[in-house]
């Protein structure tokens, strides 16, 4: 073969490895994201996500920002429970974490009945129940759940229950339906620790 038809082969050859990496590649990865089921479930950047600790409420959590607190009080069998909530809003998302003690003169129950009551008062009180699974978090009981509320706007929330002795801790990520940033709540949830 002459030189020349070699370095001619060589050239096209260049050119078509240059165009698929550099044009088709990122134009298949254009649509392939466009097209795609599934949207791309991760919208905060990982640098948003900060550590946050709670001396008082014995816990930690990862938010994405600094979160604002307020207090909660809860009737639980006609006893007043005050419940901390840490909570941020961010990219239409909520983010919250809260707690309360399980007052110690009502009578002794199994953590599912907790639970079921925990449970029940969000079914009441905001929406459908669509998902409900128990669960071990870090050998403590739990609960995870979700709900959905049915209006002009449709927003769901995933709420996780954890009970580590007396304490009940809430995690609950609001979100809207159509929008559930899945990844982001994973990585909210399991950045929970109780700290002894």
């Amino acid at each position: 073969m002459p030189k020349f038809k070699r370095s001619k082969i060589f050239l096209q050859i260049g050119i078509v490895i240059f165009l698929f990496i550099f044009v088709f590649l990122p134009v298949l990865g254009h649509f392939g994201k466009k097209w795609h089921l599934v949207n791309l479930p991760s919208v905060i950047p990982t640098n948003e996500w900060e550590k946050f600790s709670s001396q008082e409420g014995k816990f930690s959590v990862w938010f994405p920002g600094v979160p604002d607190i307020t207090n909660v009080v809860v009737s639980v069998s006609n006893v007043d429970v005050l419940q901390p909530c840490y909570f941020i809003w961010n990219r239409q998302t909520e983010y919250a974490v809260g707690y309360g003690d399980w007052p110690k003169n009502l009578e002794k129950l199994k953590p599912e009945q907790i639970f079921d009551i925990d449970q029940k008062g969000v079914a009441t009180e905001v929406g459908k129940i669509v998902y409900q699974k128990n669960i071990v978090f870090a050998n403590y009981p739990g609960r995870e759940f979700e709900y959905v509320v049915e209006g002009k706007v449709r927003y769901s929330g995933r709420v996780r229950l954890i009970l580590a002795g007396d304490r009940l801790y809430q995690m609950i990520v609001i979100f809207m339906t159509a929008n559930p940033h899945s990844a982001d709540r994973e990585i909210f949830f399991n950045s929970f620790r109780v700290q002894d």
